[in-house]
This record gives structure tokens, sequence and C-alpha cells, in this order.
């Protein structure tokens, strides 16, 4: 058994997403109406917003962004977790305080461990959020008991290390290449965010780059020691089997509903598809969601993930008059604005003079770029299909003056794969004379 101490309850009572859970019981009181789906309402899930200290958003998009709970991730995931461990209960159409309520003043330390077990169980990133989630999310939701064992038996790690070690067994599991950049970086950024969510918990504490286990963490480690075969449901393996569920490479054929995807990973599938395939996936999913939803929920996803603009300028065309908003929200930052100022030049709400030489050559980088990521000779037959070697030796030249971070890597890849000598060479000296 694990031994309460008064320390131990102590730590517990201290823990900010337990005081976080607290609030939000004290909010909902005596009761509050909920939707038909079990959620709260818009008023009261956009004054959780402040009740909470969450990070959502609300000020700097308007209240008008938000039309439902969903759109306040922060505080949607506050809800379902506090529903989930029995802090909240739900009674008709109205959300109360659950009959575990009272652990939570009376006995936090108990309270602390329905809840960190609770988010264990049900997935760190993926248990407790809405809608569609990448199948490498569960696989690593699944793996966190026994990282919480290896602190505890072996000590702290580093950032690093867990990062390093998370790709790897998801490039195995799923059969990716170990050097595959882009998909590095979205594991790397949900280990990133498991750990900010364990630490909030109290679970581990971060010290610089380095993780350790807490107290707390290490007698967690101890209870699903206890009930191993209770850790997860077993519907699911991850095995050698199994490497369509790593949903990055999926195609139309395998049984995916993309309807139900978030945005970030719908424009991420659509990279991989073929351009047919990539549109009817887009006109789908905006189909689905009423039109500024889907423009915010885009926005978002480029905001988060800016490579990601160029496949969502199509999406963005279907929504018509309702993107508006969102892309001109986009233009407003810098890294984005030459690729939003293009949306709305292309659709009559700004003037050619809009782009500047700058912007131009902006987004043809961007387009290179995108087009790396399927290979080197995407990136050539892109170029050559700008036009004979005279124009293609004028992007080049572009390309050397390009104040872009991407933009030395363009000219080291048409320098090494380009089959015309004249073009591979001007690419060449110019990725020389950029170092």
């Amino acid at each position: 058994m694990v031994e309460i101490s008064e320390d131990l309850a102590r730590q517990a009572a201290c823990v900010p997403a337990l005081e976080r859970l607290r609030r939000l019981v004290a909010f909902v009181g005596s009761g509050r109406a909920v939707t038909q789906a079990g959620n709260l309402k818009k008023a009261d899930a956009l004054a959780l917003v402040a009740v909470l200290g969450t990070d959502d958003d609300v000020d700097g998009n308007g209240d008008g962004d938000v039309s439902t709970m969903a759109d306040l991730p922060g505080v949607a995931f506050a809800f379902r977790w506090a529903t989930h461990c029995g802090l909240l209960t739900r009674r008709g159409n109205r959300i109360v305080a659950g009959e575990l309520a009272g652990y939570l003043d009376d006995d936090p330390v108990s309270a602390w461990f329905m809840a960190a077990a609770t988010l264990v169980r049900q997935g760190v990133m993926g248990g407790l959020e809405d809608g569609w989630r990448p199948a490498y999310v569960d696989f690593l939701d699944r793996g966190v008991p026994d990282l919480l064992r290896v602190l505890a038996e072996h000590g702290p790690a580093t950032v690093g290390s867990a990062r390093d070690t998370a790709w790897a067994e998801v490039a195995e599991t799923f059969g990716l290449e170990p050097d595959d950049g882009r998909r590095r970086r979205q594991v790397d950024r949900v280990v990133e965010a498991m750990l900010a969510r364990l630490e909030a918990t109290g679970v581990v504490a971060r010290t610089g780059d380095d993780v350790a286990i807490t107290d707390l963490g290490r007698a967690l480690a101890l209870l699903f020691d206890w009930d191993d075969d209770d850790d997860f449901d077993d519907d699911d393996d991850f095995g050698d089997d199994d490497e369509d569920d790593f949903e990055f490479d999926v195609d139309l054929d395998v049984e995916v509903d993309l309807v139900d995807a978030d945005a970030q990973f719908l424009l991420a599938i659509c990279a991989d598809l073929d351009v047919e395939e990539a549109e009817e996936a887009l006109a789908d999913w905006c189909g689905a969601r009423e039109p500024e939803e889907a423009a915010g929920e885009l926005a978002r996803a480029v905001e988060e993930d800016p490579e990601l603009f160029t496949l969502a300028l199509d999406a963005f065309s279907l929504l018509g008059p309702a993107a508006v908003g969102a892309v001109r929200r986009l233009q407003t930052q810098p890294g984005l604005r030459p690729l939003a100022t293009f949306w709305l030049v292309k659709h009559g709400l700004e003037g050619p003079q809009a782009l500047s030489e700058e912007d131009h050559t902006a987004m043809l980088v961007d387009m290179l770029a995108m087009l790396a990521s399927s290979g080197d000779d995407e990136v050539v037959d892109g170029l050559e299909g700008l036009g004979p070697v005279g124009e293609q030796l004028r992007v080049v030249e572009l390309l050397s003056g390009a104040d872009h971070d991407k933009a030395s890597l363009m000219l080291e890849v048409i320098g090494r794969a380009h089959p015309r000598k004249a073009v591979a060479t001007a690419a060449r000296r110019a990725a020389v004379r950029r170092r």
C-alpha cells in the first residue's frame, strides 16, 4: 500500500490542476444548464476562461469566434476531466457537483489520486480531448505508466531524451523514416505538451531540461503497478501489424473519417494525398461544419503550424465569405501575411498592389518548401513547371536574396537534385553565398 503522509496530502492540495478543478466545481455550484451533448452553454464556458485561468483566446479573437464549449479547449478539457473522475455529474439538462466533489476539500490526496489516475487511464493528451486525433497520440498516452515507472526506478531524465525515445518508438511502430523531420516535430510537440500537463497535475517536476517524478507521481506509479491489467482497454494493439493506425500515412482507402478530424490533422493528412483526394477531403470536412466554425479551426491550425497554410488556402476558398475574417486575422502576422494577402487578392478583396515583390518571393519559397516535403524531385518538377531555364535561373536569383529561413534549404535541394547543370550550379553557388 502507499503510505499517505501529511506531506503527501499537503503536496496534493497545492497541485495547480487540482485547484483548477476545485474552482470549476465551485463555479458549477448547485447546477448549470448543459446542451443536449452534455456540454456547458456558451456563456458559462466563456465565464470559465477567467475563473480557471486557461489559455483560451477570447480577447484576441472576440466572442464571435466562440460558438460552443469545444472552441475553448482549456475549459472543455477541465470540464471533461472533472466529469470523468466524478467531481461533476449530469442530472437531466443540468450539470451538478458529483458525489466525490467533497473530497477536494476534505480529502485532497484522494481527490488527487482520482483525478490523476483518471487522466492517465483516459489518456493524458488524447483521452479527454474533443474530435479526431492521430493514432500516435493514443500510442504515446499508453506509454505514460511506463514513463512513470522508469522515472521512479532510474531517476530524472531530460526533455530531449524523452522526445528522442518517443520518436524512436513511434517511428518504429508506425514504419516511419527516422529522419522524417515534419512528423518528428509533431511528435515532439505532443511530448512537450504531455510533460507540461503531467507537471501541472503534480506527477512530474521540471527543472530546466530535467524531468523528475514527484512523490505524488511515485505513488501513482505504484498504483499502476498494482493494477497493470486495468490501465487501458485492450481493444487496440499498436504493433508491427497496425502501421495503418498511424494516420499520417493513411490514404482514403483506409476507413478513416476525416470529417471528424481536427483542422491541423486534416491538413497534415491532405499533404500526403493526391490533389483530387485532398480536395474531396477538404470539401467533406468544410461541408460538415458551419462556415465560420470551420474557418476559425483552420486559422488556429495555421497559427499552430504555419507550414500548413498553403494547404489551407483551398479550404478557405471553399468557405467563401465566411473565411474572410479568419484570413484577415492571419494577414496581421508577419510570417503568414504573404499567403493571406495572396488569398485576399485572388478573391478580389485586395488589389494586386497589396502584394510586394518580397511577398511574391516568400510565397515562392513556401510553395517549394511544401513540395520538398514530398521529395527533392517534386521541387525540381515544380521549378521546371515555372518555365524555361532562364525563368528558373531567375527563381534561383530570387531565392539567393530572399529573407526567408527556408530559402537556403531550397537552394541546396535544387543544387543537388536539378538535372540541368546551369540551374544546379547557380543554386549551389547561391547557397554558398548565403552561408
